[in-house]
């Protein structure tokens, strides 16, 4: 079964929870917290010599892809 929206949403609320979690920000608004982490992986994008412009691109084509499926 192919996963829904929903699905990859609650997905990524896990993910950027256990972020929040681990850098001590539970408090802090939603917002704030992705782009936290956000800068985090443009970080861990540069440790690991990626582009996170084309890797963003990317992430940005598959989210229109699944938003019309």
């Amino acid at each position: 079964m192919k996963p829904s929206n929903e699905d990859r949403a609650s997905w990524a609320q896990q993910a950027v929870a256990a972020f929040a979690a681990a850098i001590n920000m539970e408090d802090e608004p939603l917002d704030t917290v992705i782009g936290d982490l956000l800068a985090d992986l443009m970080h861990l994008c540069d440790n690991e010599k990626l582009d996170f412009n084309i890797l963003l691109s990317r992430a940005q084509m598959n989210h229109i892809e699944e938003k019309e499926a």
